[in-house]
């Protein structure tokens, strides 16, 4: 199973972690020079979408046997993931000048990587020939 590790596959990953903690060490309010616009609830969305693509590079990077041979428990193990880094990275935003922890973005941040890592099992159960939870 080694084998089947594809270090490249890891960049994705590495990557939106980088650019997460990159936006949350932008003061309050702004990213970079660049304002948020006055959307309401904007920020969620951005934890959202930002957690989401997380929870999907997570899964490019992981082995297709693992996957296959693990889904349940990979899918859990991704989701408890995203969440302990939206942990760190709302105690990171502490640290920030205008910038605060906020369950509010912590509870986008899970729901972002759980839509993600659902919409994958979804689609593995669609693809097995057999139904999952036969066996239990």
């Amino acid at each position: 199973m080694a084998s089947d590790w594809h270090w490249p596959r890891i960049i994705p990953l590495a990557s939106v972690m980088g650019m997460i903690f990159f936006l949350s060490h932008q003061d309050g309010g702004t990213l970079g020079k660049l304002s948020l616009p006055a959307i309401p609830h904007i920020d969620k969305a951005a934890h959202f979408v930002m957690y989401g693509t997380l929870a999907a590079a997570a899964l490019y990077a992981l082995p297709a046997s693992l996957l296959r041979r693990y889904p349940h428990r990979t899918a859990w193990a991704i989701i408890v993931s995203c969440l302990v880094y939206g942990i760190t990275d709302e105690v990171h935003q502490g640290f920030i000048a205008g910038r605060d922890t906020s369950i509010s973005d912590l509870a986008a941040d899970f729901l972002g990587a759980a839509f993600v890592v659902l919409l994958w099992c979804r689609k593995q159960m669609k693809s097995l020939p057999f139904p999952v939870f036969a066996g239990r």
